[in-house]
């Protein structure tokens, strides 16, 4: 039986920069004590590329793709895009995500960093000249 333990909504924006919008609407679902976090971004910009999303469970891997908890590359269709992470523990995460519009696997920045194609981060959190901590991007999923 899987029951729907909680519903929310965040809004995440790349810099003013950006004419790219990306919100993710997040959704978990509990069977034998594991969780299923369903992340659907809509308002993409265009349907070309991917959407690449990482899920991360501690501050100490945080932002470091190699040490997430799991990773997908999905497309998108209508300009929205549902990844699916399932068998998750109860604890805490926080995910990243980007809209690789290009296809080249990693986030293209402009000479000063910024990054030219969209993103965003669990719960609306917004760094201050980088990524925001893990604390403010993490959210629990506890039975």
């Amino acid at each position: 039986m899987i029951l729907i333990k909680s519903i929310f909504a965040v809004f995440s924006v790349g810099l003013f920069f950006y004419n790219s919008i990306i919100n993710p609407l997040i959704i978990n679902e509990i069977e034998d004590n594991n969780f299923t976090l369903t992340v659907q971004i809509n308002n993409c910009n265009s349907d070309k590329g991917k959407i690449m999303i990482a899920l991360y469970n501690s501050a100490d891997t945080y932002m470091s793709t190699d040490k997430a908890v799991q990773k997908k590359i999905v497309s998108i269709q209508n300009n929205k895009s549902t990844i699916r992470f399932e068998n998750l523990p109860s604890g805490t995460y926080a995910f990243v995500f980007f809209h690789d519009a290009n296809s080249n696997q990693k986030l293209d920045t402009n000479f000063m960093g910024i990054p030219k194609e969209g993103y965003g981060f669990s719960n609306d959190a917004l760094g201050t000249f980088g990524a925001p901590s893990f604390s403010k991007s993490s959210f629990k999923l506890t039975a």
